[in-house]
């Protein structure tokens, strides 16, 4: 296969040549041109080159002319082709090597030996290579002809049969597939010598194919055993720090709770054993203090000593030919947290207080009680922010008093202070909080209530590292670009991370299980925008029906009846497919953005209801910032038959016509019931007899004044209630019931409650500066909160804004008058 300047892709086969064309994505035989094709090359100037049996033909650069056509090669099969700068074009056949004259003919090229080429190329020096059949790979010599042979290529007959080869132009390595492997080899001069290809290729016999290098330098390589795969070089810049002494004096990998690099010195606090020195130069390791250290250990900002807690003595440890232990204080409380300032002044939490020490004056002031241990400490300008275990989050000025309450969790584990003035807190929740002016907010884009965080560290750019067990993720608040380091990363490879170190520069150490890797912050997240492919959808699926989308569309058409449909979401990034970060909004149903994790291209729409729909997409590229833009996608959810204008017409009518009859028949009946009556109260008024509607109404005024006076009487007592109307009116309970029920649609309790209530609203709007209370005392209401509600729900307004319009009503009254 090859491509034209067009993007069209050239596809060779047993049958023919085809082109596939990148619009309409059909497949053609543009020039009819039938046998097996052996090769596709596209060379310097953009020109196509196929052989087909024992012909030669050029194509322009798009494809879309024959220029040339070379009959009668001197073989049935043409290899490849190869074009170097000049343009001179090389034909490799079966046991030959030809070269195109400037008549426009290829002629056979006359070589030192016989060989049978593959494939051609050149190094950084100008210097050819031929991948044989027979003779591994071969230096050639253009002006001599002469064949100088690689020994390190010809090991085994295997490996004497090549199949394919390139000279990366990344790092001028030469990759040469052959009958068994996958071979690498620096280039020195007219020698190769081997590359080690352990770290990134498994062991054993492979069978392999063509190789292909792209324009970001990875290297392609089609395959059966091992399936086809990339090599992609390794663009981390994560050291990777080992400390192998660790194993051979306790049997334990490095497992650091806590480390602190100063220069050749590591002070390592390992669970097992206490804190620990270790000498990267001269590779000693030794305990300190036989384990009386805790894992409370800070650098000296003044030099390169260490800050110590050992119980509530502050120690200063120092190494020089051996380690120092200076006391410089003693506390009447456990020490369970050290910040230093940097200006002479260390904060030291324990576990009831907040403290202050002064290296100038060596004293010890109390800044305030914490009733908790301190977890975490953070000086930001002229307050101290602090974390108290399972109470929350504090500040207090750094002249001491009385610590503010900001943030009541028992999850904060971490907080750390940027450089803007920004407060940043993380916790076992999976929250990130940011706090800005006293004012705590939520980081949508970095929460994840799936994910216990357990550490946060700001650098010097201003970024902000998020740890879990799993990944650390560094963060641009500014523009919300992040990364992503796991622990499974190469060449991280640990199987937890513990803790976040400051170091010296912009690195942040991260301490993990066997290693601690130091991160330096990265340059690529401070970028306002990435200019790349917008993200779009490829697929989507509706019950067990996958659709494929054309990257072009911009309608999407679901059908209807689907309940979830899942949009497969691509930004065509193949190597960053798992550092890519979506976010999405559909208009109409999400105002603010909703971020994919990470890695995440998968988009689930719940109930989606019939008509046009926007989707708005944004994506990160593989550094984590954020393209510029954003691309909009129409859904277009399908109706069924029943929901179209026509089948609700339909409908409608059907449904209209019994029911018009209906209604026509109900008001016949009515206007014959209405003549019967008046026929009847006509022959009643005749004889000046009142009629029985008028006497049992008259009974049933009587029977609600009585219970209304009832109430009435009894309006202040909270405690009076349906016994006791019941029994006012000689009545049982279930006889009041039917009775107040018919006459008014109300419930006895109801009935009671809406006399209480008008009697309020009365009283509120003779007297609005009535206390509410009162008011609902005076109506038999025991709490003036049931009151409220009450009220609010009878007449749609509190008792409190009824009295303040009644005031504004009197106030305006009074005013005009």
């Amino acid at each position: 296969m090859n491509e034209d300047t067009a993007g069209n892709i050239w596809m060779g086969t047993d049958v023919g040549l085809f082109r596939l064309d990148h619009e309409t994505m059909r497949l053609s035989m543009p020039y009819d041109l039938r046998g097996v094709v052996s090769a596709i090359y596209r060379d310097i100037q953009g020109k196509l080159w196929v052989g087909m049996d024992n012909r030669v033909y050029r194509f322009s650069a798009d494809g879309s002319q024959m220029e040339e056509t070379y009959d009668g090669l001197p073989c049935q099969r043409v290899n490849n082709f190869y074009a170097d700068k000049t343009n001179g074009v090389y034909a490799l056949l079966n046991g030959k090597l030809m070269k195109r004259g400037a008549d426009r003919k290829f002629n056979e090229v006359m070589l030192s030996q016989p060989v049978n080429p593959m494939a051609m190329a050149k190094d950084a020096s100008g210097g050819l290579w031929i991948a044989t059949w027979d003779k591994g790979v071969v230096h050639y010599d253009a002006a001599t002809g002469k064949i100088t042979e690689q020994p390190v290529t010809r090991t085994t007959r295997d490996k004497d049969c090549c199949l394919s080869m390139l000279i990366d132009s990344r790092h001028g390595l030469m990759w040469v597939t052959t009958q068994d492997n996958l071979w690498v080899y620096r280039i020195s001069g007219q020698e190769l010598l081997p590359y080690e290809t352990t770290h990134f290729l498994p062991e054993g016999n492979k069978i392999l194919d063509i190789l292909y290098e792209d324009r970001e330098g990875n290297i392609w390589v089609s395959g059966f055993t091992p399936t086809t795969f990339v090599v992609s070089s390794n663009k981390t810049q994560v050291k990777r720090m080992e400390v192998n002494a660790m194993r051979d004096l306790t049997g334990y990998p490095l497992l650091p709770d806590r480390m602190i690099i100063n220069g050749a010195d590591y002070w390592i606090h390992q669970g097992r054993v206490g804190l620990m020195h270790y000498n990267s130069k001269t590779r000693q390791l030794k305990t300190v203090g036989n384990g009386a250290y805790g894992k409370c250990i800070e650098p000296d900002k003044s030099g390169q000593g260490l800050w110590a807690a050992r119980g509530n003595s502050l120690v200063r440890l120092v190494h020089n030919q051996g380690i120092k232990e200076t006391p410089v204080a003693e506390l009447t409380e456990t020490i369970t947290h050290i910040a230093d300032n940097g200006k002479g002044i260390l904060h030291i939490g324990t576990d009831g207080g907040l403290y202050e020490y002064s290296l100038t004056g060596k004293r010890t002031k109390k800044l305030c009680g914490t009733q908790a241990p301190v977890e975490d400490i953070a000086l930001c300008g002229d307050q101290l922010y602090f974390i108290a275990r399972q109470k929350g989050l504090f500040k207090i000025p750094t002249k001491g008093g009385t610590p503010s309450y900001l943030a009541m969790s028992p999850f904060l584990s971490a907080l750390s202070a940027n450089a803007d003035g920004t407060v940043w807190t993380v916790g076992k929740d999976g929250n990130v909080h940011s706090l800005r002016h006293d004012t705590l907010s939520r980081d949508g884009m970095m929460s994840n209530s799936g994910e216990v965080f357990i550490d946060v560290m700001c650098d010097r750019r201003g970024h902000v590292w998020i740890l879990s067990n799993q990944r650390v993720r560094e963060y641009n608040p500014e523009n919300q670009a992040f990364r992503t380091i796991r622990t499974t990363d190469s060449p991280i490879n640990v199987s937890l991370f513990y803790h976040l170190e400051e170091m010296q520069g912009d690195s942040i150490g991260i301490d993990g299980t066997g290693a601690i890797c130091i991160a330096p912050s990265s340059p690529e997240l401070d970028r306002q925008s990435f200019s790349g492919q917008m993200p779009r959808v490829t697929a989507f699926l509706y019950g067990d029906s996958l659709s494929i989308v054309d990257s072009r569309t911009d309608r999407i058409d679901i059908p209807a009846g689907s309940g979830t449909v899942s949009l497969y979401l691509s930004t065509f990034d193949i190597f960053n497919a798992d550092k890519i970060c979506f976010a999405y909004r559909i208009e109409g149903i999400n105002q603010d953005w909703i971020y994919l994790p990470q890695g995440v291209n998968t988009l689930y729409i719940n109930n989606l209801t019939k008509g046009n729909h926007k989707l708005h997409l944004r994506s990160t590229d593989g550094s984590g910032c954020w393209k510029e833009g954003e691309s909009v996608i129409l859904l277009h959810r399908q109706s069924f038959w029943w929901q179209e204008w026509w089948a609700v017409f339909l409908l409608t009518a059907t449904a209209a016509v019994p029911l018009y009859c209906l209604w026509l028949v109900s008001t016949r009946v009515h206007k014959l019931r209405q003549i019967q009556r008046q026929r009847q109260d006509l022959a009643l008024r005749e004889i000046a007899v009142p009629s029985q509607q008028e006497l049992i109404a008259e009974k049933d005024k009587e029977f609600l004044a009585l219970a209304k006076n009832h109430v009435e009487q009894h309006i202040t007592d909270p405690q009076y209630n349906v016994e006791g109307l019941a029994s006012d009116l000689c009545m049982s309970r279930s006889n009041l019931l039917r009775r107040i029920q018919s006459l008014t649609g109300l419930s006895p309790v109801e009935f009671i409650r809406d006399i209480r209530l008008k009697h309020a609203a009365k009283m509120i709007s003779e007297h609005p500066r009535l206390a509410m209370s009162e008011v609902a005392q005076r109506v038999g209401f025991a709490t003036p909160s049931y009151f409220a509600k009450c009220f609010k729900k009878r007449f749609g307004i509190l008792p409190t804004q009824y009295a303040n319009r009644r005031n504004t009503e009197d106030n305006a009254r009074n005013a005009e008058f």
